[in-house]
């Protein structure tokens, strides 16, 4: 089984007592394509009488194909919760403490309506998280990043424990919450990740 981590970091510049927020996530894919019907960009001026439009290039729809296939771009393959992943974060924080939150996304079943394989090249996908307001449901930030080994793609097995036991830099140092750039996960089962905070 094949999963992503997200991570995510929040910082508050004030302490608070009452965080109204939670966090959100979505797995992006580029470059997608497929065959079937269900990929066709349909052109429905094929077969028209082009002189009947007088519109400057119709003569390229009219007589052009009826299905184009094409390839999409920023197409969500996977999300959280809409509305955030609850407990995503605590109810208070102190100033300048970053907060942390890890989402798993298990890419091993992203299929499309055909049964098409969503993840279609790892190389394409990008994870966005988003801080959600709970009291009126809107994105008050997010950030985006594009996913690789180094940003959390694993092969956890199925006794692995979500537990975080710490987080460590390159070269071994304990750290108390992840720094920006790149880290090192160590879970209660003993198995380690990398992940990259931007």
């Amino acid at each position: 089984m094949t999963a992503i981590d997200a991570t995510a970091s929040v910082t508050f510049p004030l302490a608070t007592t009452s965080i109204p927020y939670r966090i959100a996530y979505m797995l992006l894919a580029d470059s997608l394509s497929g065959t079937s019907s269900s990929w066709a960009q349909v052109n429905y001026y094929n077969g028209s009488n082009s002189s009947s439009w007088d519109l400057e290039g119709m003569a390229e729809f009219c007589n052009g194909p009826r299905n184009i296939y094409i390839k999409y771009n920023d197409v969500m393959i996977a999300h959280s919760d809409y509305k955030g992943v609850t407990n995503s974060l605590p109810a208070t924080a102190e100033a300048g403490v970053p907060l942390t939150h890890t989402f798993r996304f298990n890419v091993n079943n992203i299929r499309g309506k055909d049964g098409d394989d969503l993840v279609q090249n790892k190389k394409n996908l990008r994870i966005v998280a988003m801080l959600i307001d709970q009291q009126t449901g809107a994105i008050v930030n997010a950030n985006k990043c594009r996913v690789s080994a180094a940003t959390g793609i694993t092969q956890p097995t199925d006794n692995r424990q979500e537990l975080v036991k710490g987080y460590y830099t390159l070269d071994g140092k304990r750290l108390l919450t992840p720094q920006r750039g790149l880290n090192i996960v160590k879970y209660a089962d003993g198995t380690t990740a990398k992940i990259v905070v931007r």
